[in-house]
């Protein structure tokens, strides 16, 4: 990871980058074995019923997709949310990453934000090309639309592998969480001009993240297996290798190829 050049450089934890009285977004990360105080939440995960609340549907029809105005490549390549002002759901985040981004509108002078939800495989390696150019046009349309200094961004998501299945897979894991972070922070920090927290970090033994965020509250919920160690800490990206070393001392728990998640 590039440490940013700039002698103005923002700290996004500490919210340098916004203005005053203006709230960071806020992770309240959970485990599943609290789901059934979850609520809402737990409804959402086991219903096509969303109510009032957006789902950013990877696994949805691309022309269904489309029809919203949610940019995609195809059927689970990647979804990129309208920019509105309602709740925004998506689950099951394996190896994909997620964002989530959001500003003050110039005009309402309330929260909007949109929701993203890419496969590492195909936005990093098969065409980031066009990832790059849809991502690129969100970001650009949050920032005309909303107040200088009221925008914020973070992501999540992602698996890192420390003897979980064998080296080769292992290893593949671990390339595509780095380029995920990498491609993701550098197309924020070229837009928004700020290097974006990742608010959880990777899981490091498979599994699936599930997130809820509250855009007038600028609430990110997320639903992993588990929480409490440093795989869940919010890091910058410049700190990346730093925070790869306490993830390989706490390393993962060897769960032979029943662990396989592409997601």
């Amino acid at each position: 990871m590039e440490t940013p050049h700039s002698t103005e450089y923002k700290n996004a934890l500490k919210s340098e980058h916004l203005n005053k009285g203006i709230k960071p977004i806020i992770a309240c990360v959970d485990t599943y074995d609290n789901m059934e105080d979850l609520g809402e939440f737990e409804e959402l995960l086991f219903s096509d019923d969303t109510r009032e609340v957006e789902s950013v549907n990877f696994y949805a029809n691309p022309e269904k997709l489309a029809e919203k105005d949610f940019k995609n490549a195809g059927y689970q390549t990647y979804v990129i949310s309208a920019i509105d002002n309602t709740d925004k759901f998506s689950k099951t985040f394996g190896d994909c990453t997620g964002t989530v981004v959001t500003g003050q509108d110039k005009e309402t002078k309330e929260d909007i934000s949109f929701v993203s939800h890419e496969e590492p495989n195909f936005f990093t390696k098969e065409h980031p090309e066009k990832f790059s150019e849809d991502f690129r046009l969100r970001l650009q349309e949050i920032k005309k639309r909303c107040i200088p200094g009221t925008i914020d961004a973070v992501i999540m998501g992602g698996n890192y592998y420390v003897d979980v299945v064998g080296e080769e897979f292992d290893n593949n894991h671990r390339d595509n969480y780095r380029n995920s972070i990498d491609i993701l922070s550098k197309e924020i920090s070229d837009v928004l001009g700020f290097e974006p927290p990742i608010i959880t970090g990777p899981k490091l033994s498979g599994g699936e993240d599930h997130i809820l965020y509250r855009n007038g509250q600028r609430r990110l919920h997320v639903l992993r297996p588990q929480t409490g160690k440093a795989s869940s800490e919010s890091y910058l990206p410049k700190d990346f290798a730093e925070q790869e070393k306490k993830w390989e001392k706490e390393g993962g728990k060897n769960i032979g190829t029943e662990g396989k998640n592409d997601t």
